[in-house]
């Protein structure tokens, strides 16, 4: 199924431009008196799991009354892998898996990893003071094909994999495009658990399957093709209605944004899938031909008002401050995006915004962001009204940061 990109492509929007600033010591005390630190029962302390390309997955724990991120504990290459380029948690934040982005493992060519590891709180005594922090316990591992596959691996009750050596159900996609050595790069669930889709980012290509919600079994439904380049990254799926899921695609080469609208057929379930918006993430001014932008991480609000995504400028040699997080008002009627979105222009947080996620509380009032190369983790508060973000604080990791996802509590 492809797209005429032509009919609905917007080049340029008019973006309201701002740049992140530490706040100072003043206002880090007032936000701890009357911002975050509220008395209405919110969790306090976030703790907030990173990896990378530097073989470390590390936890950060956020504590809002003293506004500072600081580093917990960690595990190495050898026993998280040299590529823990991609972590999820479970929904109850007591384990995390992680993806091993390597092309041979155990001698095997060809081969990555898929880990799962236990989170384990315990008491640790600092300045006379207990307090709880969470240590990381590895427990499982089984190989995976790292390249041009998507697989599915059944878990035991315990979380573990039922099976070490093959996954349950696996698909191959051979497609081409321009960047043919580009993977098969990316999973997402619908929050109702219906449907997943798989970003072929080399292929042009997003394969849609639907999910038996008895055995988990995937079964292809759809497939989209992309114009030629365009790079299909990641999506973030939100649920309208029983019948309608509207769809937000980031493409990381043509730096564009796509919105889907998916509507399920209410008599047979069959599904069709219509593009309705396509905007430029790229500066005003910059050719889409001859660019060093690309696409970075996409999310959306629970609430369905805000979508964010991140622009990377991957010239190291230009300016920090021409890598940017944009936010766009988003129409709750029919799901389009705001042409004049907001700009957060990150002069601080250093280059290539690779990756950022939201607090699991209702309100998502902050936001984590990993920058790849700076080797930096920025926390932001994020304001539930007009979806600006300000920057709190800022460490340096030393494992070139891939994602942060904030653990359950």
């Amino acid at each position: 199924m492809g797209f005429n990109h032509e009919v609905v492509k917007v080049d340029s929007i008019k973006v309201v431009s701002s740049v992140e600033k530490l706040p100072t010591t003043e206002e880090q005390k007032s936000s701890s008196k009357v911002g975050l630190n509220s008395k209405d029962g919110n969790q306090m302390v976030h703790r907030i799991i990173v990896g990378g390309y530097a073989g470390i997955i590390s936890i950060i724990e956020f504590d809002e009354t003293i506004q500072q991120l600081v580093e917990m504990d960690s595990l190495t290459d050898s026993i998280v892998g040299k590529s823990p380029t991609w972590i999820t948690t479970s929904h109850d934040g007591k384990l995390f898996y992680s993806s091993n982005e390597v092309n041979d493992i155990d001698g095997k060519k060809d081969t990555g990893s898929i880990s799962c590891f236990r989170l384990v709180e315990s008491l640790q005594k600092l300045e006379s003071k207990e307090k709880k922090t969470l240590k990381i316990e590895p427990i499982d591992r089984i190989l995976s094909s790292p390249g041009g596959t998507a697989s599915r691996h059944e878990l035991n009750s315990d979380g573990t994999f039922k099976s070490k050596d093959k996954s349950d159900q696996m698909f191959s996609y051979h497609a081409t495009g321009p960047h043919p050595v580009r993977q098969d790069h990316y999973c997402m669930n619908k929050p109702t658990g219906q449907v997943a889709a798989f970003t072929d980012l080399g292929g042009d290509r997003v394969y849609f399957h639907s999910v038996d919600n008895q055995t988990g079994e995937l079964t292809p439904i759809e497939t989209i093709e992309l114009k030629p380049g365009s790079g299909p990254r990641h999506l973030i799926f939100f649920v309208v209605n029983e019948t309608r899921t509207d769809i937000y695609l980031i493409c990381e080469l043509s730096n564009e944004i796509l919105y889907l609208e998916m509507n399920q057929n209410s008599t047979n379930k069959s599904r069709n899938i219509k593009l309705k918006q396509i905007l430029s993430t790229l500066p005003t001014g910059v050719n889409p031909e001859d660019t060093t932008f690309t696409g970075g991480e996409i999310e959306l609000s629970f609430d369905g008002k805000f979508l964010y995504s991140t622009t990377r400028q991957t010239d190291l040699k230009k300016p920090t401050q021409e890598n940017s997080i944009l936010i766009f008002k988003r129409d709750l009627s029919n799901g389009k995006l705001d042409l004049n979105p907001k700009e957060l222009k990150l002069n601080l947080m250093g280059h290539t915004p690779r990756h950022f996620s939201f607090s699991k509380d209702p309100k998502q009032k902050l936001m984590v962001l990993a920058t790849h190369e700076s080797n930096l983790i920025g926390i932001y508060s994020r304001d539930e009204f007009n979806g600006e973000l300000n920057l709190i604080h800022l460490i340096d990791v030393k494992s070139l940061p891939t994602v942060a996802q904030f653990i359950p509590f």
